[in-house]
């Protein structure tokens, strides 16, 4: 445990990774040399705790550590954030498949310590504070968090990450993966939510909202599908390839979205723009199904699972349900053929509602070949219900 000089705000406290030791950030924060160095992503911001004494934060917060494994993930770009009259925020953004999980075993742990925020989670390092937009340098770079912190007034605390609990949300069974996902998808409608608001009451712009809605909706498909492949390590070229036309497609809808907004401008309301913006954290999975499903065998099946448009209207087929389809093809290796398996893939219907196109598919089977070395998984889609 170490205690340094940092957090200006003395009865204020947050939890909070420190980056302040990461060559990296130090070597791009050196561009800025007039900031304090004082990096850091906030987890969660508790606000005044001059009543609450130390040691029990202290003790909450290093009872956590212990259940929770390092969180690994990637520095993977950089943004501007709207001008708070100190200045723009330069930031570095992070992502990570477990930290959607961490934060809300956060919130179980401290309660109503962590009071509600009228804002989205957008994980971040603020790099600098500038007069005027700068391009910067950077490349994307891994980083694991073995550490959180307690930062309360001019002090902090560190404790290791030591436990497991963390780890086992990865991919290791069906429902750790999903349980991960859903609080993904979660935090994601939050975020769409408050930025409807923010457009809706004139806040930002539409053009604004929309650039900002294909940030987090590509942040939400690549976290959703590295969670599905097994972590940030697991994800190849290949897979962030077959992203690009899902994330294409929902480019698209969401132009046709926001041209929505401004033709309806004076009728739509907030809610409908919200409801319709939760389609888009559904359709995430699309993402899942194309990381875990080999090209060979997704050649060979007439249709996937929440295909859109675009994608589904390759192979002729989509169902009226689209991206919100909770049916799967069961998959079930019958035999080899020399140096090929043969495959028996069956259209199955999970406990939910189902729109007509699907129910007409229920047990449509395709028997198909493939190459022995390539991983077949138990199934693909079933992504609810």
């Amino acid at each position: 445990m170490k205690v340094v000089l940092s957090y200006k705000q003395h009865t204020s406290a947050i939890i909070a990774f420190d980056c302040s030791n990461d060559k990296a950030i130090a070597d791009l924060g050196k561009q800025f040399p007039d900031d304090e160095k004082d990096f850091h992503i906030t987890l969660a911001f508790i606000g005044d705790v001059s009543d609450i004494p130390l040691a029990n934060l202290k003790l909450k917060l290093e009872a956590f550590a212990k259940t929770q494994a390092p969180i690994q993930g990637k520095f993977n770009g950089y943004a501007l954030f709207e001008d708070t009259g100190d200045g723009i925020p330069l930031v570095l953004l992070y992502d990570s498949p477990q930290l959607p999980y961490l934060r809300q075993s956060l919130r179980e742990q401290f309660g109503d310590l962590i009071p509600e925020q009228d804002h989205g989670f957008t994980p971040h390092c603020t790099l600098a504070y500038l007069h005027k937009p700068v391009e910067l340098d950077f490349k994307p770079f891994d980083k694991t968090f073995d550490t959180i912190s307690l930062w309360v007034g001019e002090e902090y605390y560190d404790f290791p990450l030591t436990g497991t609990e963390v780890l086992k949300q990865l991919p290791i069974d069906e429902a750790s993966k999903q349980r991960l996902v859903d609080v993904r998808i979660g935090i994601f409608n939050n975020d769409m939510d408050i930025l409807a608001e923010k457009m809706f009451v004139g806040d930002v712009t539409l053009g604004q909202w929309e650039e900002t809605a294909k940030r987090l909706i590509r942040e939400l498909h690549t976290s959703v599908a590295a969670i599905y492949k097994g972590g940030w390590d697991q994800m190849t070229w290949e897979d962030w390839g077959r992203l690009g036309p899902v994330l294409k497609e929902q480019y698209r809808y969401l132009h046709g979205f926001a041209q929505a907004i401004a033709d309806n401008r004076d009728t739509i309301s907030l809610r409908a723009i919200q409801a319709r913006a939760h389609m888009y954290g559904d359709a995430a999975m699309q993402s899942a199904n194309k990381v875990i499903t080999p090209i060979a065998l997704e050649k060979q099946l007439p249709w996937m699972p929440r295909e859109g448009e675009g994608i589904g209207m390759e192979k002729g087929n989509i169902a009226d349900c689209l991206t919100r389809c909770c049916c799967a093809w069961v998959m079930t290796k019958m035999g080899m053929e020399k140096d090929f398996n043969i495959v028996q893939a069956v259209w199955t219907l999970s406990p939910a509602e189902h729109c007509d196109t699907c129910i007409e598919r229920k047990g449509y089977t395709e028997v198909i070949k493939v190459y022995k070395d390539i991983e077949i998984p138990d199934h693909i889609g079933f992504y609810c219900g």
